[in-house]
């Protein structure tokens, strides 16, 4: 029987069927980032430096989602309540108010002021812990339902940085999804003239983007009732309700539904994500090469560890495969390949020198225009 937080799930089951639809094929495994036995954590792992290894009571679970509203109604209608342990504490911060709005569930303002202004506290700090972690197990208790960040964040890329920028074209799509559906929701199921007014103040969406004071009541943890009660306008002391609906109206969406309701800009985002897909799955080596930048953060032996594109992600390489690497200087790479196995008996693997590639150790020169 499989652990009924399907663990190994690269995305939700309502983001992997609209991605299905919008990329026409499915998602290769991000079998290096093992959340159930957290990489970061496995300190008799070689390929991380110990200075690098989160703590095994957040693993990088030192982050608050932001739940739009109909992922939060997904959580709360849950059938299978094994799938959802951290159900228990959304509910405890839906019925306490703070930082809940028809637009879903969201950091809280203390919190949210903590992370923009903390250092050296991703994968340590126990005060950052997200309030869904589940403690027995080390495990998301809203992983079933979780949002756009959760779903696309990975510590390591089975491609490298191909993997990564993939992820991260999803992680725009999906965020966009969440904005545009959140809003489309709360259109649909009318909150009231006053509401909307609160809601969408002149600045819409960028007011977020501008911190403010932190009042005695926020520092608190207490909601501003009188504010809370405008915001929520029609829907007020209903707001399980609300999600639930906001749920319901979602999950009828085809992918072509919610590209319509999304407009020109999620048109423009899926486009970029097909094309990063694309590339994903792409086993084509680049036309030239030359050496990209990277950092040896760990020597020893007949091998050094460095970085590449990520601290998280360190890539183990022979000496001997870095002495040879200024052979890729920009000429076709067949012959740099085949230079390196005439004048140093070394043969190249396409598979290998793709990982290079992945990994920028080696990075792609880019084609000049035609005149």
């Amino acid at each position: 029987m499989s652990d009924p937080l399907e663990i190994n799930s690269n995305l939700p089951p309502l983001y992997a069927g609209w991605m299905s639809q919008a990329l026409q094929g499915s998602i290769p495994v991000e079998t290096k980032a093992t959340c159930e036995n957290c990489a970061m954590c496995n300190r008799a792992a070689p390929t991380v430096p110990q200075t690098l290894f989160f703590n095994p009571k957040v693993k990088c679970c030192t982050y608050i989602p932001e739940l739009p509203n109909f992922l939060v109604g997904r959580i709360l209608l849950e059938p299978d309540a094994a799938t959802v342990p951290g159900r228990d504490k959304l509910q405890e911060r839906i019925i306490k108010g703070i930082a809940v709005t028809p637009f879903g569930v969201v950091k809280p303002p203390v919190y949210d002021l903590l992370y923009s202004q903390a250092t050296n506290f991703f994968g340590k700090s126990e005060a950052m812990r997200c309030p869904y972690y589940i403690e027995e197990g080390g495990l998301c208790g809203v992983w079933k339902h979780r949002n756009s960040v959760c779903a696309t964040w990975f510590c390591k890329h089975n491609r490298g940085a191909t993997g990564f920028l993939f992820w991260k074209n999803i992680q725009k799509l999906l965020t966009q999804v969440e904005r545009s559906l959140a809003v489309w929701c709360i259109y649909q199921l009318d909150v009231g003239k006053a509401a909307f007014k609160r809601l969408f103040p002149l600045d819409f969406p960028n007011q977020g983007n501008s911190r403010t004071a932190l009042d005695g009541n926020q520092l608190d943890g207490l909601k501003d009732e009188a504010d809370y009660r405008l915001a929520w306008g029609n829907w007020y002391s209903r707001e399980n309700e609300f999600y639930e609906l906001c749920a319901q109206l979602v999950s009828q969406l085809t992918w072509a539904e919610v590209l319509a309701i999304g407009g020109a800009e999620l048109l423009v985002t899926t486009r970029l994500a097909q094309e990063a897909y694309q590339a994903l799955l792409s086993e084509e080596l680049p036309a030239r090469l030359q050496t990209g930048t990277f950092r040896v953060i760990q020597a020893g032996g007949d091998k050094n560890l460095v970085e590449t594109y990520s601290a998280y992600d360190p890539l183990s390489m022979p000496r001997q495969l870095q002495e040879v690497l200024n052979y890729f200087d920009g000429r076709p790479t067949g012959e740099a390949i085949q230079a390196i196995y005439d004048e140093q008996d070394i043969n190249l693997t396409p598979s290998l020198v793709r990982k290079l590639s992945d990994f920028q150790v080696l990075l792609p020169v880019a084609e000049e225009p035609e005149s």
